[in-house]
C-alpha cells in the first residue's frame, strides 16, 4: 500500500496566563507646585509589554498616576508613574510567539510621607500567546482505496503595529486656572484595507479634571476621534484592529483652552487563510484497512469592541456626610470573567471607583470603593463557545449623591480578541490488513436513517462506483433498499 503525506500546520487556540504584579513610588509634586497638605485621591492606568520566552511571559509595563491634593484651600494635581515587572507562567508557551498582555489597575493605596506620597497599585495582568500545531495527514492512498477528503482551512496571523501621536486644542466650557490632570482611554472603530494600506478609525475617549477660578475641580469628558493611514507589507484575507493607550497629558493654552498631547499604539491582526484537502476517512474493498487519526483545531481569530451601560452604588464611608454635588467619579474594571454568547458578551468582575464630591457645607471629600459588577454587552461579531480576551475600560456619564451613596451611571467599554476553534479529524497513517474473501453474491440491505453512501460502502466494502451502477442515484441519497453485490473475486 502506498501513502502520501501532507503537513497541516496552522495556528490553534492561544495560551493564556493571568497574574498580578505590585508598582510603587514615592510621588512629590514637580519643581514650582505648592506642597502638599492632604492627598485627595490617586488614579491611574497601566500600560505593559510581554515577550515569550519556554513556559513563561516577561512582562514590563509601568502606572501612570494622577495625584490630587489640597494646599491652603485649593485643589492642585500632577502626573507620575511606576514601574513593575512580572514572570507569569505558563505552560505551553513557546519562545519567540507571538504576545499580548492587557494590564489594569486594581486597588491603589498611598500614604503621605512628609512632602511626599507613598502609593502602591496593583495591576492585573491577562497574557496571551500565539500557539501553533502541525500534522503529518494523508492526502492520497494507492491502490483501490476509497477516500473520504476534507477541507482544512488554516489562518497565519501576523502584526503590524504603528504609533500615533493625536494633539487637539480643546474648548472648555468656562475658564480655568489650572489643569489639574486627565485620563483617557482608546478604541478602534473600524478598519479597512486598502491599496498597500490599512485604514483605520478610532476614538480618543478623555476625561480632564480641571481647577476652576473658585480653586474646586471641576470634571470634564471628551471623545476625540482619529483616523490614520498604516502600511501593510503584504495584502491581508481578514483585517481587524486594536489600539493601546501609551501616554496623555494636557495643560492650559488659554483660560478657557486646553492642549492635549497622546500617544497611542495601533496594532493591526492580519490573517491569511490557506485550505488544504486531507484525507478524513478510507477503506478498500480488497482488504481491511487499519487508520490513525488525528484532531487538528485550526484557529479563526479577530479583535472587536463592545460596550454596554452599568449602573454602580458607590456607599459613604462611616462618618461621611451626604453628597450635595459629585465633582470626579474615575472607574477601572478589572474584569474576573467573561464569556462569549451568541451575539453578546457576559462580562463579571469588581470596579474600583475613586470620588471627589462637595457636601452640603461646600468642604470637599474623597474616598474610593470596589464594587461588584454584571454585564451583558452587545457584540454581533460573538458566537457560543468563543474563546474571549478582554481589555476593559469605563467612563462616567453621570454621577449623583442619594442617603448614603454616590450612583454613577457608566458606560463598560471592552476591546476583545475573540477565537473560534475549528476542529478536524484526519487520517495520519494507514496500514492494510488481511484480505476481504468470501463468495455472498447480490444482497438488498436496508439503510438506517441519516446513513450515506459512504456508511454503506465502508461497511459492506463495497466500492462507491459499484454502489452508484447497482443503486443509480445513490450518490446523491440513498434507496430504502440498496442492492448490493457482494460477491468477491
Amino acid at each position: 500500500m502506498e501513502t502520501q503525506k501532507i503537513a497541516i500546520s496552522c495556528e490553534c487556540a492561544p495560551v493564556v496566563a493571568t497574574d498580578r504584579a505590585e508598582a510603587k513610588g514615592v510621588l512629590t509634586p514637580p519643581a514650582g507646585m505648592p506642597a502638599m497638605e492632604r492627598v485627595l485621591s490617586v488614579n491611574g492606568f497601566a500600560t505593559a509589554e510581554a515577550k515569550a520566552a519556554p513556559g513563561v511571559f516577561s512582562v514590563t509595563g509601568r502606572v501612570s498616576l494622577l495625584v490630587l491634593y489640597e494646599e491652603g484651600g485649593r485643589t492642585h494635581g500632577f502626573a507620575s508613574a511606576a514601574e513593575f515587572s512580572r514572570e507569569v507562567r505558563a505552560a505551553g508557551v513557546e519562545e519567540g510567539a507571538r504576545c499580548t498582555v492587557f494590564a489594569s489597575v486594581e486597588s491603589i493605596s498611598f500614604a503621605m510621607e512628609g512632602d511626599a506620597v507613598s502609593v502602591s497599585a496593583a495591576v492585573a495582568l491577562r497574557c496571551l500567546a500565539s500557539a501553533t500545531e502541525t500534522v503529518a495527514a494523508l492526502s492520497g492512498v494507492k491502490p483501490d482505496a476509497e477516500l473520504l477528503f476534507t477541507d482544512v482551512e488554516c489562518r497565519s496571523f501576523s502584526t503590524v503595529s504603528d504609533e500615533l501621536t493625536l494633539r487637539d486644542e480643546l474648548r472648555l466650557p468656562r475658564a480655568a486656572s489650572e489643569i489639574l490632570g486627565c485620563t483617557a482611554y482608546s478604541r478602534i472603530t473600524g478598519v479597512s484595507p486598502q491599496q498597500g494600506s490599512a485604514s483605520v478609525n478610532g476614538l480618543l475617549h478623555l476625561e480632564i479634571l480641571a481647577s476652576g477660578m473658585d480653586g474646586f475641580p471641576e470634571w470634564l469628558p471628551f471623545s476625540l476621534p482619529f483616523e490614520a493611514s498604516v502600511p501593510l507589507e503584504a495584502p491581508a484575507d481578514e483585517l481587524s484592529g486594536g489600539v493601546v493607550l501609551n501616554g496623555v497629558s494636557a495643560e492650559l493654552a488659554g483660560d478657557d483652552t486646553a492642549a492635549v498631547d497622546a500617544s497611542v499604539t495601533v496594532k493591526l491582526l492580519l490573517a491569511r487563510r490557506e485550505t488544504t484537502r486531507a484525507v478524513a476517512d478510507a477503506y478498500s474493498a480488497e482488504s481491511e484497512l487499519t487508520l490513525d487519526k488525528s484532531a487538528v483545531t485550526p484557529c479563526r481569530m479577530f479583535r472587536t469592541c463592545t460596550r454596554g451601560n452599568v449602573r454602580l452604588e458607590a456607599p459613604l464611608p462611616a462618618g461621611y456626610p451626604e453628597a450635595e454635588r459629585v465633582i470626579y467619579a474615575a472607574l477601572r474594571p478589572a474584569v474576573n470573567d467573561a464569556t462569549a454568547k451568541d451575539g453578546e458578551m457576559r462580562v463579571s468582575g469588581a470596579m474600583y471607583v475613586s470620588v471627589l464630591y462637595l457636601c452640603a457645607a461646600g468642604m470637599l471629600h474623597s474616598f474610593d470603593a470596589t464594587l461588584p459588577f454584571d454585564a451583558a454587552l452587545s457584540a454581533p461579531m460573538l458566537k457560543e463557545g468563543m474563546g474571549v480576551f478582554v481589555d476593559a475600560a469605563a467612563e462616567c456619564v453621570h454621577a449623583g449623591g442619594m442617603q448614603g451613596a454616590v450612583v454613577i451611571q457608566s458606560v463598560l467599554d471592552c476591546a476583545v480578541i475573540a477565537w473560534e476553534a475549528c476542529p478536524k479529524t484526519v487520517v495520519t497513517g494507514a496500514a492494510e490488513g488481511k484480505k476481504r474473501g468470501g463468495l455472498y453474491g447480490p444482497v438488498v440491505y436496508f439503510p438506517s436513517s441519516g446513513e450515506t453512501p459512504w456508511d454503506v460502502g465502508r461497511r459492506f466494502g463495497v466500492p462507491l462506483s459499484e454502489l452508484s451502477r447497482l443503486n443509480p442515484g445513490a450518490d446523491k441519497a440513498l434507496p430504502e433498499a440498496v442492492l448490493l453485490n457482494l460477491r468477491r473475486v
